[in-house]
């Protein structure tokens, strides 16, 4: 691989996404500029930015990954994506921007009227999201280990980048960076596909790729249903997608946005499901820890060209990393009152530490983990066990009870913690999900009946 090309066209996007956040800042004048961009974005920009939540490290390191080990079982994980945004789009995601709210955690609270309810929907929320970003974080040191680069400078020098834009020109610099990085992606995916296969077909076999594709055990039946599932369950409780659609013009705009971005991640999923089932076909050998997709584009394609699919592949980690860290100050920002203004300090400007500190946070943790789509199961899980829920019922006419809210939020979040010491078998979320509807149920009924107890 050529490092000198590829630390040329990253240090070139870099510098432009930075002056991009800066430019930014200056039209930002409070938090709703700043973690809403105003609530103007058109149908194309929402697009453009909820794929790019989406299309990062998971979906591209991490599909390649589970394509090598199960063949077409791993597009399990960006299905559930895009199947996701498929059922916002059919209504869900007008009615998100009709609660005309800056959090999913606000959402609840004012809809149930509970300010507890906000508070520990926010706290869910924020360990979700940071273990999302934790995953990121994984991501983009087995990026940096497969072309060759072992030095965590780097890798924090690469973080330090991507938290400075993000804390200068929150949502709005998102935005703008987010369809750049997208544009990039999808050029350098499309062509680099088209080269290396083109001449060389039968390197491609849908037979081949059918053949490899197994289910070996009922544990590997969970995590494939697990992976799935929980993406699209939350996509109903995802903080990062729930900002762009409150950041929406209006509900036409995040209806459309939403269809959008769940066809278009259908098909640019089938990319990375075919390298990581070509690898295994091949038998290219991937060293432990390093990326499925990156040393299998180093064994397919020209020094330059891995350079170009790096540099993608950087933009992809880029455009989920920074939307998960302004989610997550934006839940710490607006769900608790002791953060609205310390001292002097203005709102905005607390907002904007609180992504620095988070950013730098984070990225420490990280250094510590390996398994990407793991994490990003489990944290996904932890969320939907006890929001999915009460959430759901937000989106229709019935009467909300605040107590069957608390109750299905705790128990659904404490079922899932305690199998994940004390029960090893199959089916974890589903279990302590099914737990949580019930509670809401019981207590519902109790509550509409006038049943004491």
């Amino acid at each position: 691989m050529n490092l000198t090309f590829f630390f040329t066209l990253v240090s070139i996007l870099t510098v432009i996404y930075i002056i991009i956040g800066v430019i930014a800042s200056r039209k930002i004048s409070n938090t709703e500029d700043y973690f809403l961009a105003g609530r103007q974005l058109g149908v194309l920009p929402l697009a453009f930015t909820l794929i790019a939540t989406q299309l990062g490290g998971g979906v591209l390191l991490g599909t390649c990954e589970e394509a090598y080990n199960s063949g077409l079982y791993g597009i399990f994980y960006t299905l559930g994506i895009c199947i996701g945004f498929i059922v916002l789009a059919l209504g869900f995601a007008a009615k998100l921007r009709d609660f005309n709210v800056a959090t999913i955690a606000e959402l609840l609270g004012r809809q149930y009227k509970s300010p507890i309810l906000q508070r520990i929907a926010s706290v869910l929320s924020i360990i979700s999201l940071s273990g999302i970003l934790v995953g990121t974080v994984i991501a983009s040191r087995k990026f940096l280990l497969a072309i060759g680069i072992e030095y965590d400078a780097v890798l924090y020098m690469f973080w330090g980048a991507l938290i400075i834009y993000t804390v200068c020109g929150g949502l709005k610099a998102l935005v703008l960076i987010d369809s750049l990085q997208v544009g990039v992606i999808i050029l350098v995916f499309i062509v680099v596909f088209g080269y290396v296969y083109y001449g060389n077909i039968d390197l491609f076999s849908f037979r081949e790729i059918k053949a490899i594709s197994s289910i070996q055990d009922s544990n590997m039946t969970s995590k494939l249903i697990g992976m799935l599932l929980m993406p699209i369950f939350f996509s109903l409780v995802e903080q990062d997608l729930a900002q762009r659609f409150f950041s929406a013009r209006n509900k036409r705009v995040a209806v459309m946005g939403s269809a959008i971005a769940g066809i278009f991640l259908l098909l640019f999923s089938l990319i990375p499901v075919i390298i990581g089932a070509q690898a295994r076909i091949l038998d290219i050998n991937i060293p432990q820890g390093a990326s499925v997709l990156i040393i299998t584009a180093r064994a397919l394609a020209s020094d330059t060209v891995t350079s170009l699919i790096c540099c993608a592949v950087l933009a992809a980690i880029i455009s989920t990393a920074d939307s998960l860290l302004c989610a997550i100050s934006s839940n710490l920002s607006q769900d608790f009152t002791f953060t609205r203004k310390i001292g002097n300090i203005s709102h905005l400007n607390v907002s904007k530490f609180i992504t620095l500190l988070v950013g730098i946070t984070v990225v420490a943790i990280g250094t510590f983990f390996d398994d990407i789509l793991a994490i990003y199961i489990k944290s996904y899980a932890i969320t939907v066990c006890g929001l999915f829920v009460p959430l759901v019922f937000c989106f229709f006419k019935v009467s909300l009870y605040k107590s069957a809210a608390l109750l299905a939020t705790g128990m659904g979040v404490l079922a899932f913690v305690l199998m994940l010491y004390f029960y090893k078998g199959s089916y974890q979320e589903l279990i302590a999900l099914t737990i949580s509807l019930a509670v809401y149920y019981l207590e519902y009924f109790r509550q509409k009946n006038k049943i004491l107890i």
